[in-house]
């Protein structure tokens, strides 16, 4: 029974611990993406009050280029993929012939 009652306030002080420790890794990227808004926001909290985040032009300039080639490797992975595939459907279809020939060569020569 002690045991019991000292595990319980250990279990509820790690619990409170650890929820919002895990809401906050959930907001995290939502809270750390920089898109245009936020740095229009940024851009004119600097010229008026002369503070801004962290998140500016060049930042979403360089988000859009690190995504724009994740796109493209995208795609270029997606194309291999289909090449491969095509290329296995080709010799699965040589192959298929090449054993229909044999067949009907092993035909002929028994009639």
């Amino acid at each position: 029974m002690n045991l019991r009652k000292s595990m319980i306030p250990k279990a509820m002080f790690v619990s409170v611990c650890l929820l919002p420790a895990l809401a906050l890794a959930d907001l995290k990227p939502d809270i750390l993406d920089c898109d245009p808004k936020k740095a229009a926001r940024n851009a004119a909290m600097d010229a008026t009050i002369g503070v801004s985040g962290k998140c500016d032009g060049q930042k979403v300039a360089e988000n859009a280029k690190e995504d724009a080639k994740d796109r493209i490797d995208d795609k270029k992975d997606d194309i291999a993929d289909k090449k491969e595939s095509l290329g296995d459907k080709k010799e699965d279809l040589m192959d298929s012939k090449k054993h229909s020939k044999d067949h009907d060569e092993k035909k002929l020569f028994k009639d």
